[in-house]
């Protein structure tokens, strides 16, 4: 990896870490949500219905924490997690010159501490956590009346529903492994719903199919 000497002083540093001397480094990134979003869509035909809610966030950004475990995998710890997205070509080998590969030469510890060159905050791996994630849907079929009525029902209705069924993030293109739901404002890490620190073991949100009859009398 290489950093820019964006002050010119001949060194790559934090300088005073002060606001009139940040040294080489420059702000990057909001982990403040923007833009928040929903829409809903209902129709019917023919006795059968369809609903479905799709929810988002049209912008955040997310820098993984030292102790991200399954986005820095073994570039933080070499014990640690063996990560299929850190196995091909887009990781440089010296078989595998590929300046484009987005992750860099294959080694422990990178990621590790603060003054580590993946852990000192920079652009390459901030993330974009924007989303949308269909949060609910359902398919219903009204059954006739005169089926409904013969047997003493004002209505039957069968359906299937599903909850967070489907989500679209670019924080996907590195991992799958996070919920980007699951982000506190202001928090540089991932964490639980119920504000517990992590590194990105906070639990995601799950995904759920039912299968319902409905009998109105």
């Amino acid at each position: 990896m290489k950093f820019l000497d964006l002050n010119g002083d001949g060194e790559i540093n934090q300088g005073a870490n002060t606001v009139d001397d940040p040294g080489d480094r420059r702000i990057i990134g909001n982990s403040s949500i923007r833009m928040q979003y929903g829409f809903h869509v209902n129709m019917s035909w023919n006795n059968v219905g369809l609903s479905a809610f799709f929810q988002g966030i049209g912008r955040r950004d997310w820098y993984p924490a030292r102790e991200s475990a399954y986005f820095w995998g073994q570039y933080s710890r070499p014990y640690g997690y063996m990560l299929k997205e850190h196995v091909g070509d887009n990781v440089w080998t010296e078989e595998n010159q590929n300046e484009n590969a987005y992750w860099p030469r294959y080694r422990g510890y990178l990621a590790q501490n603060a003054n580590r060159a993946m852990t000192v905050t920079n652009d390459r791996f901030l993330q974009n956590a924007a989303y949308l994630r269909l949060k609910n849907f359902q398919i219903d079929y009204t059954l006739r009346q005169s089926f409904a009525s013969k047997y003493g029902f004002q209505q039957v209705k069968v359906f299937v529903s599903g909850e967070n069924v489907f989500t679209w993030s670019p924080l996907y293109k590195r991992t799958k492994s996070f919920d980007p739901e699951v982000i506190h404002a202001g928090d540089t890490d991932f964490r639980s719903t119920s504000g517990t620190d992590g590194d990105g073991y906070g639990y995601p949100m799950l995904r759920t199919f039912s299968l319902g009859l409905n009998l109105t009398l």
